[in-house]
């Protein structure tokens, strides 16, 4: 709230100064309580300061005018004085306002709001320092360990927002490499494949999922085999190969459920992904060669065919409705994840591997070791 006050100067000229009220209730409701908040205390009574042009009164830049006028050997109460106090004392009282009872005494005791300001910082500011330091410590030295990610990034999360709050920011550069250095030599290949990057990454690019399963393959108790691999461009980042739980009573069954494990680990990534503020341009592509799979994922009709399939595979189905993600039919012959699922004949073992980027690392060195032995010869 403003009001206009009339101020008849000493060359009898008049002018209009607004002097600005506060509602400290509505506009200061984050109460200093201690150094624990100070940070965030502080920023929300400079925005507000600043915002009325009265920051000033806070780091002393503002002086106090004279509190007398002389003229013709005459003392004459200043005016501008006048309006410069009622300013710095209702400053002062919002300061007072947006203070737990227990530090009013700090407030009410200075004779202005800069005073005031200088005091409490005096009082907490180092204190808030040490607060940094100490969050930066944790931000250091924590690691993923064995519990579930999620947990891992979100407790990273909240030191990167108490640091914000405190004044003490991260980039985002700085984010990704903390979080990629506590992940733990489990996730070296995705970790690897994120520091590589010279662009943004794509959900096109990324979350490129082959997903394949082997229906019945296992002799012993007919249980099918899922098979996944994830790109991140052209690089493999996450991979899978594992029997399926239950008896599929089809194709199409022990498909679909290979797809909802490649969907469950896809999700994963981009929580992962979101975390590390990678931009994100389109969703997720799931690649199955099962044409009935896909039928099924994208529609409603096929559904009622698959009722014995449990219910918690079918979260792929609303995702697909969602446009969260789609699954597209690929042919058998390009599915890099059938090496995953079955035994291939040699000429097609050896092509998928080559499309994995699988290499043998001794018959390299046994190569690079004839070449050097030819050289010196």
């Amino acid at each position: 709230m403003a009001t206009n006050t009339t101020v008849v100067n000493s060359d009898n000229t008049v002018s209009n100064t607004t002097v600005v009220q506060f509602n400290a209730a509505s506009q200061l409701p984050i109460k200093l309580a201690g150094s624990h908040n100070f940070t965030t205390w502080k920023a929300q009574v400079s925005m507000l300061m600043h915002g009325h042009n009265l920051f000033g009164h806070l780091d002393g830049t503002l002086a106090a005018p004279p509190t007398t006028l002389k003229e013709n050997n005459q003392s004459t109460p200043n005016p501008a004085y006048q309006i410069w106090f009622r300013q710095d004392q209702l400053v002062q009282n919002a300061i007072l306002a947006s203070v737990e009872p227990t530090l009013a005494s700090t407030v009410a005791i200075a004779p202005s709001a800069h005073k005031a300001w200088t005091s409490l910082h005096t009082a907490f500011a180092n204190k808030s320092q040490t607060r940094i330091i100490s969050l930066q410590d944790q931000l250091a030295s924590i690691t993923k360990d064995s519990r579930p990610v999620t947990d891992y990034l979100r407790d990273i999360r909240s030191i990167a927002d108490e640091l914000a709050t405190a004044g003490a920011a991260i980039t985002n550069v700085q984010l990704i490499v903390r979080i990629l250095q506590g992940l733990g030599s489990e996730y070296k290949a995705i970790s690897a494949a994120i520091r590589s990057r010279e662009t943004t990454i794509s959900y096109e690019e990324l979350l490129l999922v082959y997903s394949d399963s082997d229906w019945a393959g296992d002799p012993t108790d007919r249980t099918s085999t899922t098979g996944y691999v994830t790109y991140l461009g052209s690089t493999p980042i996450s991979w899978c190969s594992k029997k399926q739980r239950s008896v599929s009573r089809s194709s199409t069954e022990a498909e679909y459920r290979a797809v909802a494990a490649a969907l469950a680990e896809t999700n994963w990534l981009t929580n992962l992904l979101r975390e590390l503020r990678f931009p994100l341009k389109a969703i997720p592509r799931i690649l199955c060669d099962n044409v009935g799979t896909t039928y099924i994922c994208e529609n409603p009709v096929f559904h009622s065919k698959m009722k014995h399939i449990a219910i918690d595979f079918h979260f792929v189905r609303d995702q697909v409705q969602r446009k969260e993600v789609e699954v597209k039919h690929l042919h058998s012959a390009d599915q890099v994840a059938d090496v995953l699922t079955k035994p291939l004949p040699r000429a097609s073992f050896s092509r998928m591997f080559d499309k994995l980027g699988v290499a043998d690392i001794h018959t390299n060195l046994r190569g690079r070791k004839r070449d050097r032995l030819g050289q010196i010869c």
